[in-house]
């Protein structure tokens, strides 16, 4: 018997069947719920049309008082949803918290501190820094105003640490079956090692090294130095940029890695180095030749005076400094913190839509092809239409509606592109609503919802995670050029607007607009790559022995 099909019947067989009756206290809490919905909408109408003085009491937990306030359409969302979060999920955790796993348990917690952390924040602290000057040890002061779509961004991180990687914990023995595939996939895991680079540096990256910035205190003072070329760095071919350097090792190590794994005789150590010293010199050489004669670029860049240089000035010009590894632009922000930026900019946007895109096209999935007939029908012709909408168009009509917004720009994406996930699921719930398992848990008396949430769900979830992963390309890209015809929020430094930004001084100063627009290309490739290896990592019929 297929491995799959062991753990389907397993989990069949773990399943009480004396309590798939649904329990009353679930009808009470519904009602409950509706109750308190009606009559939160209900205030709101009586605000709207009851005059405009109408006014609702509210905790003041600084001043420990009471204070009236008219309630506003978003005051209105954010209470339905801390009702809906409360009941739909807070006590269900809480009435079953024995029979709850640890990482339901401990998202449950941090999403409570997350939501109150917001309401202080957007109630009492606000216009003023969430974190003005913290003062906090070995780090600084931290200097951070946590606006809407970080908050939104912090609770998909919460989702995603939570609810995918902590799923990895479930079952360990096939987590070490699917790295143990995934280390006999090298291109994936060489992409997994740069998708972890992008988001590490886009979450951390500028608590690091700083955020993008033109001054910089030199003996007491201000000062300014634009254009300044990355730092140099000596080789046996002469002197040499960071860049340049780190470019020729990635191909490198590229070209090591694909021997590697075909060359049997590259498998002795004293082979490998030797072959690693000789296609690393011989890559360095080549990528200096194209860099410096082809491309005519150079690891030093002419300044129209001594003082406009921060680093050492020579015979062919002015050089970098380790303060700017990688350089800075016209302005003297440095591109490392660019790109840093830019990261976190792209990641909001990868990882919000794709948390928004995946519970929806899993439900939507899910249910059309469980549910089949009329319902099927008009869900699949629903998604039909909706994919003839490109979500590009629509955020550019909208951001003249609503204006220019990261957030109108996640939410149009995550509305508009899950289509295609949708149908893969919907695709799989096919082939698998008439097996054995969901059969006998029929004959046994489960009803349809809960063989949707404990067999049906669980078999799909690796198909979902899979087409969204290759989806996050797309979406990247899609932030990035319209940043780069700047469509933009002007204040969200992104990836697209920095290399239009640096095009502007090309080939001058040539670094800044390569550099980004290498990592952005490395970046969409990286998720390319790990969504194809994922797809073969994850694929079910590979538990088959």
């Amino acid at each position: 018997m297929a491995m799959g099909d062991r753990r389907e019947l397993a989990a069949f067989e773990r399943v009480d069947w004396d309590e798939i009756s649904e329990p009353d206290a679930v009808g009470v809490r519904r009602g409950a719920l509706s109750a308190l919905l009606a009559g939160v909408l209900a205030l709101f109408a009586y605000t709207v049309f009851g005059g405009s003085g109408t006014q609702v009491p509210t905790v003041d937990v600084a001043a420990r008082s009471i204070r009236w306030v008219t309630p506003t359409p978003l005051d209105v969302a954010y209470v339905v949803l801390a009702v809906c979060y409360v009941f739909l999920f807070a006590l269900p955790v809480v009435e079953n918290w024995s029979r709850t796993k640890l990482r339901t348990k401990l998202f449950g917690v941090l999403t409570t501190v997350l939501g109150v952390a917001f309401a202080y924040d957007y109630y009492y602290i606000a216009p003023q820094p969430t974190f003005d000057s913290v003062s906090i040890p070995v780090y600084g002061y931290l200097y951070w105003d946590v606006y809407g779509v970080e908050w939104v961004f912090v609770f998909s991180l919460l989702v995603f640490v939570c609810f995918v990687l902590g799923r990895l914990f479930d079952d360990l023995d096939r987590t070490r079956t699917y790295l143990s595939r995934l280390r006999k996939h090298p291109t994936g895991a060489l992409a997994l090692g740069y998708v972890s680079f992008f988001v590490l540096g886009g979450a951390f990256g500028n608590a690091i090294v700083g955020m993008p910035t033109t001054f910089k205190q030199v003996e007491g003072s201000y000062e300014t130095f634009s254009h300044q070329p990355p730092v140099p760095v000596w080789t046996p071919f002469g002197q040499t940029d960071l860049f340049t350097l780190v470019l020729a090792a990635a191909i490198a190590l590229g070209v090591v890695l694909a021997a590697y794994n075909r060359i049997d005789a590259l498998q002795r150590p004293l082979a490998l180095a030797a072959t690693g010293v000789v296609v690393g010199l011989g890559t360095l050489l080549a990528v200096r030749f194209t860099m410096y004669e082809f491309l005519e670029f150079g690891p030093a860049i002419g300044v129209s005076a001594a003082d406009s240089c921060a680093g050492r000035m020579t015979a062919d010009g002015c050089l970098g400094t380790w303060e700017n590894p990688l350089g800075t632009n016209y302005v003297g922000k440095g591109v490392l913190p660019l790109l840093f930026v830019g990261f976190r900019v792209s990641l909001e946007v990868a990882l919000i839509t794709s948390m928004i895109m995946l519970p929806i096209a899993t439900l939507v999935g899910t249910f059309a092809g469980y549910t089949g007939g009329l319902v099927d029908d008009t869900l699949t012709g629903y998604i039909d239409i909706q994919q003839t909408i490109p979500a590009f168009v629509a955020y550019i009509v909208l951001s003249h509606v609503f204006g220019r917004s990261l957030f109108l720009l996640i939410l149009v994406f995550g509305l508009l592109s899950w289509g295609g996930a949708a149908r893969l699921v919907r695709s799989e719930v096919v082939q698998r609503r008439e097996a054995e398992f969901i059969t006998a848990a029929r004959s046994a008396g489960a009803d349809d919802r809960r063989i949707m949430r404990d067999h049906v769900l669980p078999n799909v979830s690796n198909t979902v995670l899979t087409s969204v992963t290759r989806r996050i390309p797309m979406l990247i890209l899609a932030e990035a050029a319209i940043a780069y015809l700047s469509l933009n929020d002007i204040m969200v430094i992104s990836l697209g607007e920095s290399i239009a930004n640096g095009l502007e001084n090309f080939p001058t100063a040539w670094w800044v607009s390569t550099e980004l627009t290498l990592a952005l290309a490395l970046t969409v490739l990286s998720f390319s790559l790990l969504g194809d290896a994922l797809r073969d990592v994850l694929d079910p019929r590979g538990d088959s022995q």
